[in-house]
């Protein structure tokens, strides 16, 4: 079984977590929030009995522990907006996000969605339903990273043979990789995204491993050199190459290790044995092929599209080489400004860990997410939580003192 801990051990944020889960399970288990906006007010009579209908119906689905209305008296008074126009509930469940039993959240977002009306906008958000709308797509983003891989082979190769071959072995080699993957997990603990990093990798990996031996048999074989031969070449250069590449990526891969994380461990095994399988897949499996393929692996050309070039002193590229060759500095000067140019944005680039704001619009949880802040505040949707142990009144006075300090901080709204 994959594991859906992910644990820090020593870290501060641990250490919250694990006495929140001993002392407050329903605050330390997954959430979702049901956010909705009345034209009028959240007051409306009309508003409040149909949400109201709309919480209890939630609460009785399986793996709901609790829900928090807005209209629970003091308890939810916070959770409405100061101008009473946008409200939301807080849905807790019964385990942690990825142990939410199937259909759970897809209930609630049928729910939420038929209790919409006019002048009554409700929408769903929250950690739970991230993480259930990203699994959902994680099959189609695969889906149209293997159709670019498919287009780029085809105008590479212009062959629909030779556009195949990389692609069946990094699939049989993904394949055997992703077999291996529960038996690590008898060994060590391996995330449940494990296999979506292996799938990731490998497939980059064992196409571009494929490709590079694929690509030297062709020139061999163009050059007048029989299939057996043309084989030989390809795996004594480009093989050699692919053995090279994948080890240094198994060893580099290995650093993972110095983290001192348990779940990271796992991810670094499935990364591993994505390349190393894939890569003793390029240079065992592929050679096969291409003796079954030999010359036929020019057939089913598309015209126009990847014919092969002259290599003589005529070629674009031959005179290419030797401009460059003459003007070394302009050249060096030249690519490292346009380098300089294409690396820019990493000096705006912003580090963190991504959330609803960066959902498409129009999703329900990117739909929830301005809503709440247009209600609240853009920084309630990612508040600091405190957790602290008592152990007598000192402790409670220490605490009183630390609130009043962190909300006297530039930027906190509230503590």
């Amino acid at each position: 079984a994959l594991s859906s801990s992910f644990e820090a051990p020593a870290s501060e944020s641990q250490r919250a977590l694990d006495l929140l889960f001993e002392r407050f399970p329903e605050q330390a288990g997954a959430g979702a929030e049901v956010v909705f906006r009345a034209e009028a007010t959240v007051d409306d009579p009309a508003v409040s009995s149909r949400m109201e209908r709309l919480f209890a119906e939630l609460d009785e689905i399986p793996g709901v522990g609790d829900v928090v209305s807005p209209y629970d008296g003091a308890v939810g008074a916070f959770q409405i907006s100061r101008d009473r126009s946008i409200a939301f509930a807080r849905v807790q469940f019964d385990t942690t996000t990825l142990d939410i039993p199937e259909g759970t959240v897809g209930q609630i977002l049928v729910k939420a969605k038929e209790a919409n009306a006019d002048g009554l906008q409700v929408e769903v958000g929250g950690q739970a339903v991230q993480f259930a709308s990203t699994a959902a797509s994680t099959g189609s983003r695969d889906a149209i990273g293997l159709l670019a891989a498919v287009v780029v082979l085809l105008f590479t190769f212009g062959s629909v043979v030779a556009m195949g071959l990389p692609l069946v072995t990094a699939l049989f080699g993904l394949g055997v990789a992703l077999t291996g993957v529960p038996l690590i997990s008898l060994v060590i603990d391996v995330p449940i995204f494990g296999p979506s990093l292996a799938v990731m990798i490998g497939l980059g990996v064992g196409i571009d491993y494929a490709l590079f031996i694929v690509t030297r048999f062709r020139a061999a074989l163009h050059d007048g050199e029989s299939s057996e031969d043309a084989c030989a070449t390809a795996l004594t250069t480009s093989g050699r190459a692919v053995l090279f590449a994948g080890v240094t990526v198994c060893i580099s891969m290995l650093g993972l290790f110095i983290m001192g994380i348990s779940f990271v461990y796992g991810m670094a095994v499935c990364a591993i044995l994505a390349v190393l399988v894939t890569m003793l897949a390029s240079v065992t499996l592929l050679p096969a092929l291409l003796g079954f393929a030999g010359p036929a692996v020019d057939r089913l050309a598309i015209p126009g599209i990847g014919a092969r070039k002259s290599a003589t002193r005529e070629s674009g590229w031959y005179r290419w080489s030797r401009f460059i060759q003459r003007h070394p500095w302009p050249a060096a000067l030249g690519s490292l400004a346009l380098l300089l140019v294409l690396a820019s944005p990493v000096l705006s680039m912003r580090l963190g860990s991504t959330d609803a704001g960066s959902n498409p619009k129009g999703s329900t949880t990117r739909e929830a997410y301005d809503l709440i802040s247009r209600g609240f505040g853009p920084g309630f949707n990612g508040p600091l939580l405190l957790a602290a142990q008592i152990d007598g009144p000192g402790d409670v006075e220490t605490l009183g003192r630390l609130s009043a300090a962190v909300g006297s901080q530039a930027g906190v709204r509230f503590g």
